[in-house]
Parts: C-alpha cells; sequence; structure tokens
C-alpha cells in the first residue's frame, strides 16, 4: 500500500503509536476544550461509539465496536496528537 501512495506523490507515514493509544490522547484535549470538532455526522457518531476497556494487565484500550468504523476519528486523534506534540517540540527549543 505504501508503493500506491508513493507512486501518486504521497508521503506515507506509520503513526508513532496505536489508534488506542491516540484515542486515549484524544479524551483529555476533548474534556478541557483544546479542540473544536467539526460539524460532522459521521465523525461524531464514531466518536460518540468508541469503547474504553480494561485490559488483563490493567491498561485501557479504546477502540470501535465490533461492526463498527473509526476511520475518521481516528484520523482526528492522530493529527491532534502530532500538532499537540509537533509544537511542544517547537516551542521547547524556541
Amino acid at each position: 500500500m505504501k508503493q500506491a501512495f508513493s507512486d501518486q506523490g504521497v508521503r506515507y507515514r506509520y503513526a508513532d503509536l496505536t489508534a488506542s493509544d491516540a484515542f486515549l490522547e484524544l479524551l483529555p484535549v476533548i474534556n478541557q476544550g483544546g479542540i473544536d470538532l467539526l460539524d460532522e455526522r459521521k465523525q461524531t457518531a464514531q466518536l460518540i461509539a468508541l469503547e474504553r476497556r480494561r485490559g488483563r494487565a490493567g491498561k485501557d484500550t479504546v477502540s470501535h465496536p465490533a461492526g463498527g468504523h473509526d476511520d475518521r476519528i481516528n484520523a482526528l486523534a492522530i493529527a491532534a496528537y502530532r500538532t499537540r506534540h509537533q509544537t511542544q517540540r517547537q516551542l521547547f527549543f524556541v
């Protein structure tokens, strides 16, 4: 798949974190009003449908329900994470 994107001039990178970790990072940002969400029906439905579970090792995971989708909210969560951490790194070195 990476080559197919590259053939079209699109740079394809793997995320620095899992979708679950990105969702867990997004939650406090939303709760603190640190992001304005689009009024977009599918994205909102995917966000509301996310399920948080505690794993056997005690670590929380977040994912869509069986048969559900999370592609739009996943993209938002990763973009928000990268934006926050990229900005923090730039401010640190100023």
